[in-house]
């Protein structure tokens, strides 16, 4: 029986193909990993690359999409497609409309390959790798940046080269394909942050907000954010509200590099979700966190946690409230395990909408083979009836 449960961590159980699903995609179990990174639309989420030492080439230059309805994983774009990236291991990776923006990376041994290289990656329709060529002052190579996209603009912000740390940002122009340096960061003669990789970000109109993050021998404290000032080219630094009922680490969530973050809307603004992690000390999380970007305050979800301590994962967000939690690294006394699993959790009440297309996606599994046209004659509403059909479009074009 269908059971509404938000807030509630579970693994989402894969399923394989038929013999008959000819032109579906490749069908995959994924093999565990750990430096991909993830990204979702109402659909699929999709996961590019990652680093696995047991297999015999240890990176996986790849990109994979799971289906929300169908449950199944298949390959988009394997190794051996033409213009896949090698770098494929702490890139940097985003969303816009139906359009992946790929950008940096290492391959292996970390740090000795680099990349400051700028991918398009089409995933439906004619599915396509594109790399941009690029002109102006191009960012260093580096590996561990955060990305966003912002009007026609692609934002790249810190990252390494495995022995320096920057807090630069610089902007592409996706319309032109130039480079600016739009802010050098130096903490020696301004309140800049400290240079850093593996940091999460997450924006609004006015500013970026900086998650973490660390150095090889650091990781930064979250009670006190950097923030970028999009209008007035700068940083500075806001204080956060700690949860009032946690008592450890002053209700603040502990510094840590290597976890998960993403923003969805929610009903007082946008939410920033951050879960596991790791501390250079060998201290490993499996919490799960909210922020408020309106009013910077922390909340700890008590009553969520991560099936087991978690780093070099990555997280998507649906938009509608639903958070999914892709491989990463475990660990315990004696064992370091990369993993494959797959786990979903609702951080919001949703529209009651969505609950009702949950249960019915639940009682009516088959309903993805339906067409558009049957779809919408039985009443099923236009949105949901897009969401099966979605990617026979070719997505965004810059």
């Amino acid at each position: 029986m269908y059971e509404f449960r938000p807030f509630e961590l579970t693994q989402c159980q894969y399923k394989k193909y038929g013999k008959s699903s000819i032109g579906r995609g490749i069908n995959c179990i994924p093999k565990a990993r750990s430096g991909h990174r993830c990204v979702a639309n109402e659909s699929d989420l999709f996961s590019f690359g990652g680093y696995n030492p047991d297999i015999d080439t240890k990176l996986l230059p790849e990109l994979l999409k799971f289906n929300f309805l169908t449950k199944k994983w298949s390959i988009v774009f394997s190794s051996n497609s033409e213009e896949m990236p090698k770098e494929s291991v702490s890139n940097a990776l985003t969303l816009k409309d139906n359009c992946l923006v790929l950008y940096g990376g290492t391959g292996f041994p970390f740090g000795e390959k680099r990349s400051n290289e700028t991918y398009l990656i089409w995933p439906y329709g004619f599915r396509k790798i594109e790399k941009l060529p690029t002109r102006g002052d191009r960012p260093e190579e580096l590996y561990g940046q955060s990305i966003l996209v912002r009007g026609h603009y692609l934002y790249v912000l810190g990252g390494t080269s495995g022995h320096d740390f920057t807090c630069d940002i610089h902007r592409l122009n996706l319309n032109t394909r130039t480079w600016e340096l739009l802010y050098q960061s130096n903490e020696n003669i301004r309140d800049d942050p400290k240079g850093r990789y593996r940091q999460e970000i997450a924006y609004d109109d006015d500013y970026i907000y900086i998650f973490g993050g660390g150095t090889q021998d650091t990781s930064f404290d979250m009670d006190r954010i950097p923030v970028y000032n999009f209008h007035q080219n700068r940083f500075t630094f806001i204080p956060t509200k700690p949860d009032l009922a946690i008592k450890e680490n002053g209700g603040y969530p502990e510094a840590r590099r290597f976890h998960s973050c993403v923003q969805q809307p929610g009903d007082n603004g946008i939410e920033v979700i951050i879960a596991g992690g790791s501390k250079q000390d060998g201290l490993y999380f499996d919490d799960i966190w909210k922020f408020n970007l309106s009013t910077h305050q922390w909340q700890l979800l008590t009553k969520s946690k991560l099936p087991y301590v978690l780093y070099f994962h990555d997280a998507a967000a649906v938009g509608n409230g639903l958070m999914y939690i892709f491989g990463g690294v475990t660990t315990n006394t004696r064992d370091v395990v990369r993993k494959n699993d797959l786990h979903k959790i609702w951080t919001q009440i949703p529209k009651l909408t969505e609950i009702c297309w949950e249960a019915v996606t639940f009682y009516h599994p088959n309903i993805v083979d339906q067409s558009k046209e049957q779809l919408l004659s039985v009443g099923i509403p236009r949105k949901f009836a897009d969401r099966i059909t979605h990617g026979r479009n070719s997505g965004a074009i810059f």
